[in-house]
């Protein structure tokens, strides 16, 4: 399964590049690479005894095809709506990436200890 996602998210990176700035090229691929990070370090994560997943939408415990999905989803919205957004690429690329950066430095804080 994770080959198919890290596939998937290339797949989807240049999607949204036709109207793009550099600023906002750079955001997606940010964006791009730490949803990919943070669903596959929370897998990883969740094997571990007396780790949970803090995102209310996912539950303590979900399983690779949930977190899967919901990467693949959260990419793959944020790629169409780029296309159509101007505000969605300027704005919403950054957001999106610092939370899921924090996500990723989250959880690798938790594996360090």
């Amino acid at each position: 399964m994770k080959p198919l996602i890290l596939i998937a998210c290339v797949l989807l990176a240049g999607c949204a590049w036709n109207k793009s700035t550099t600023f906002q090229k750079a955001s997606y691929v940010c964006l791009v690479g730490t949803v990919t990070a943070d669903m596959l370090i929370t897998d990883h994560m969740l094997k571990r005894p007396n780790t949970y997943e803090k995102n209310p939408l996912l539950g303590r415990h979900p399983g690779s095809d949930t977190l899967a999905l919901f990467g693949l989803t959260t990419i793959a919205v944020h790629t169409v709506m780029g296309n159509y957004s101007e505000f969605w690429r300027t704005y919403l690329y950054p957001a999106q990436c610092g939370v899921s950066s924090y996500g990723v430095v989250n959880n690798i804080r938790i594996l360090g200890k």
